[in-house]
């Protein structure tokens, strides 16, 4: 018995493609504008917003119009309120003042913008002309801004969109008799000889129809990419036979160029059905809009039966090469085996070495003693021999590795350094040609490296200049990009070429804006520079060999995670609150205590660096207590005076207290009252509450909780605020209490005073 196997990755790739399949309507010939009025009403609703793409740039500027007034019947048939039009004009200006005038008299109430389509340059050229469009929008006010460029000529088309695709033969088994009958008088009158293998495309373009084929040469087909792909699928046509040659298409463009437009200027993720009224039978706008997430339905009144076949059969290749794409991406996050082969290396900016600098790498003997030295050198061993480097260097330059919670282990300074001072030497294996370097990082094991490599340029290497890659192996591999920890760099790489091809070539060293050097148990950041990319450069494989590298580094790293906890110095002892203080999980990214004294409060933080603690953070909290009427001037009053003051919300089990002013609250939870603070229309906030007589005041069921509260009402940097939480429809209610800070705070590894 015999049994077909399809690949796991095709079959899904497959199924994508009858599911986008399922969800383009198409209508060809003559009928296409009655198909289409009668087919779409099952899909719109006047509540619904639509878009229209109008895509008919080579077209004469009645064709055009006569789409205007379509889309004008099947507004007013489906009495749609909220809907939005873009007309692609291509590089035609009469074209446009034509178009613009007929939108403005079928829509008078509207406002019409004109964007241009670029290439994404400053400049322009005769081979990539600047084009138009005109957006209107109707019925909607949540849009974002008419943008007044947009990139969509800048992406290249793949070679399996088909953007140049003829026919080829008059045996083409897309083509009916009569179109058939129709071809061969055509090839007999044009008598055109075509010889064997010859695929340019005759000037007799009889399946066209002229008032589509004036812009002609005017607008451009975007290039192609070339096709890495080899294996597309059938498109139907038999190519064996050359005997006639046929434009399929009045124009063509990828996918890529309609991506931009919809989303910018459509802003189709507003909606979920676009109507695509075209002239062209390539199914570019039609396969962008569907990947979008949208229903689309493609009307083609001037498209033939023949050319409407080939570009069914073009839709069906590219909605299967992009689910294809995306399944291969899927498949290879899964196992995380995806070779460098494919990816460019990210490389690290490590400067220039100036012209001055005389000395040669080759020319300069390194220590015998020194293990990693030498040009081009695939070093072996690395998972035994990186571990025992990393401890060492850490161990000699007084540094250790730091646990940030976003971007990983990060570098951190033992001591304090002065400007220009070298924090440790970079030792890496250097290579001076980039093919040696990428077969080092796909050597098993080796991937682990990919994203510590730093580019030296103008190195002086046999009597040349030429690059040179640094693959970095010890402590400064941890340095991390500035951005997001800090606001400037405070280190920077520096190369020491009279150290030859030696593990001293490259050294990290204290370089600061304003000269101030580094304090000690500061995180050290350098620039990885414009060019890098951190998406890419976190993908890489991983084996076996890879794992034991990682298992050989987690007691180096261990062992530095605890050298940070003991770095500094304990903190002096602080009283012990009176009673158990509850600290809010997850509210700020470290840990901290809270702890009391007879007057004031004491933060202490567990770590070796200064944190930043932003305003209305939650130092503590309780629900032991309960609400009693009392005195409206008790600072436990439960008591709202404006709608902009901030308050902290349940959000679940096992999450953290969110933080909000109430006006917010109540329009996002659609809020109708509070209790003693009357009620309003649900989710229209009042400027002001109208206040009951009596009011809710909070009395704790535990005295060191009421010790606590008493405390707080005399501090002046902590304040009360109330947790909420939706007691019942539309009603907020108080679920708690807790303290938080009134404006931002550093917080030191020390005891730090609120009082």
């Amino acid at each position: 018995m015999k049994v077909d196997f399809m690949d796991p990755v095709e079959k899904q790739a497959q199924e994508t493609l009858l599911k986008n399949m399922d969800k383009v309507h198409r209508c060809v010939g003559a009928n296409a504008v009655s198909d289409l009025k009668k087919t779409v009403p099952g899909y719109l609703t006047p509540q619904q917003r639509t878009c229209f793409l109008l895509d008919s740039p080579t077209s004469r500027a009645k064709v055009g119009s006569s789409f205007v007034q379509v889309v004008k019947e099947v507004v007013d048939n489906n009495k749609l309120s909220q809907f939005s039009i873009a007309v692609l004009c291509g590089c035609r200006l009469d074209y446009m003042s034509v178009l613009q005038a007929k939108l403005a008299a079928t829509f008078p109430s509207a406002c019409i913008f004109v964007t241009a389509l670029t290439a994404g340059a400053d400049v322009q050229s005769d081979k990539r002309r600047m084009n138009f469009a005109l957006v209107l929008h109707q019925g909607t006010t949540d849009l974002p801004a008419t943008p007044t460029m947009v990139p969509a000529l800048r992406g290249r088309a793949k070679a399996w969109e088909g953007i140049r695709l003829r026919c080829l033969s008059l045996s083409c088994p897309l083509r009916d008799l009569k179109e058939h009958e129709r071809a061969k008088q055509v090839s007999e009158d044009s008598k055109v000889p075509v010889k064997p293998g010859d695929t340019r495309a005759d000037p007799t373009k009889c399946e066209l129809d002229p008032d589509d084929c004036e812009g002609q040469g005017q607008d451009e087909a975007m290039s192609e990419e070339e096709d890495t792909d080899p294996a597309p699928l059938n498109l139907g046509a038999s190519f064996q036979q050359r005997d006639f040659l046929v434009d399929l298409f009045t124009f063509a463009k990828s996918a890529s160029f309609y991506t931009p437009i919809l989303q910018c200027l459509l802003c189709v993720s507003r909606s979920v059905t676009t109507v695509i009224l075209t002239t062209t039978a390539h199914p570019g706008s039609s396969v962008a809009a569907r990947l979008l997430g949208q229903e689309v339905f493609a009307c083609l009144p001037t498209v033939t039966s023949h050319a409407s076949l080939h570009g069914v059969k073009l839709q069906e290749e590219m909605f299967y090469r992009s689910a294809l794409a995306e399944a291969r991406v899927t498949a290879d996050a899964g196992d995380r085996k995806r070779s460098h082969v494919s990816a460019a290396i990210q490389l690290i900016e490590g400067g220039c070495v100036p012209d001055s600098d005389v000395f040669d790498l080759t020319d300069v003997e390194p220590p015998e003693t020194d293990s990693f030295a030498g040009l081009d050198v695939f070093h072996g061993a690395l998972d035994t021999r990186v571990p025992l480097l990393l401890q060492k260097e850490l161990s000699d330059s007084n540094l250790c590795l730091d646990l940030h919670q976003s971007f990983g282990r990060g570098l951190v300074t033992g001591k304090p350094l002065a400007e220009g001072e070298i924090i440790c030497t970079a030792t890496a294996a250097k290579f001076t040609c980039y093919e040696a370097l990428a077969k080092f990082l796909r050597l098993p094991g080796h991937g682990f490296l990919a994203d510590g490599v730093v580019k030296v340029d103008n190195a002086r290497v046999k009597g040349s200049r030429a690059s040179v890659y640094c693959v970095l192996l010890g402590a400064a591999r941890y340095v991390q990009h500035f951005q997001g920890i800090r606001k400037q760099p405070n280190c920077a790489w520096q190369v020491d070429s009279a150290c030859g091809s030696g593990s001293g070539y490259l050294k990290l060293v204290v370089r600061t804006h304003n000269g101030a050097g580094v304090a000690r148990n500061s995180q050290l950041c350098t620039n990885y520079g414009l060019a890098f990319d951190f998406a890419q450069a976190a993908e890489m494989f991983e084996d076996d060999r890879v794992k034991r590298f990682r298992g050989a580094l987690d007691a180096v790293l261990s062992k530095s995670q605890s050298q940070v906890a003991t770095s500094s110095p304990a903190p002096p002892a602080v009283p012990a609150v009176p009673a158990v203080v509850q600290i809010a999980e997850n509210i700020t990214d470290f840990k901290f205590l809270l702890r009391m004294t007879p007057a004031s409060f004491v933060l202490v933080s567990g770590e070796v660096q200064n944190r930043r603690l932003a305003p209305r953070t939650c130092l503590w909290w309780t629900r032991s207590a309960v609400l009693e009427r009392g005195d409206s001037n008790s600072p436990f009053a439960v008591h709202f005076k404006r709608s902009s003051d901030w308050v902290f919300y349940y959000k679940g089990k096992d999450q953290a207290f969110g933080v909000a002013q109430l006006k917010d609250l109540i329009q996002e939870q659609s809020v109708a009252s509070i209790p003693g603070h009357g009620s309003w229309p649900a989710g229209q906030c009042p400027p002001t509450f109208n206040m009951e007589k009596t009011t809710l005041c909070l009395k704790c069921k535990d005295p060191a909780d009421e010790k606590i509260l008493q405390t707080a009402s005399k501090c002046s940097t902590v304040s009360l605020m109330w947790i909420m939480k939706a007691a019942s429809e539309q009603e907020l209610a108080v679920y708690g209490v807790a303290l938080a800070n009134n404006k931002q705070m550093i917080v030191m590894p020390d005891r730090n005073v609120l009082s």
